[in-house]
């Protein structure tokens, strides 16, 4: 057979992992590991891409250090945030930041109604009763139903007013 197909190392990246992995080869590998310090700013559990020296003992990102400013104020730092209110929604099964986290994370999306409607259509599938029993939807008034200028005003603040309140 090698003689109709020749053998030749292949392209495919893991491979070499698995061998680095299994017969102790060290080598410089681009995978997805926790970042554990690597760059400073991001927390330790968060899976990051980089650079990664693969052997016996696993995958150790390379030391990275401080990314600049701007590359963490305007794409790494907005990312892990989405990423948090997502897992909090999972974890807490909390359907209104479930709904939230579309209305701050879709540019597409309109409206709360909007939201809701994707929401509880994305529960309704088949395959996500799993899903529709962590995420129950609250039982709310309509919103017309809560009066605001029956709020107290805040304890210890000299001349508030209620919201809504007439002067």
């Amino acid at each position: 057979m090698t003689e109709v197909i020749k053998p030749e190392r292949t392209r495919e990246i893991q491979v070499p992992i698995i061998d680095a992995i299994a017969n102790d080869s060290p080598g410089i590998f681009q995978v997805n590991v926790p970042n554990h310090g690597a760059i400073k700013g991001i927390a330790d559990g968060v899976v990051v891409e980089g650079k990664a020296l693969v052997d016996a003992s696993g995958a150790k990102l390379l030391q990275v250090g401080k990314l600049p400013d701007k590359l963490m104020h305007l794409v790494l730092g907005p990312r892990v945030a989405k990423a948090e209110r997502e897992l909090a929604a999972f974890v807490t099964g909390d359907y209104d930041l479930l709904v939230g986290t579309l209305l701050i994370d879709d540019h597409r999306t309109r409206s709360l109604e909007q939201a809701e409607r994707y929401v509880d259509a994305m529960l309704a599938l088949p395959w996500n009763e799993d899903l529709r029993l962590r995420f129950s939807k609250p039982q709310r008034r309509p919103l017309g139903e809560y009066r605001l200028d029956d709020t107290p005003a805040p304890e210890g603040v000299a001349g508030a007013s209620p919201v809504g309140a007439q002067a």
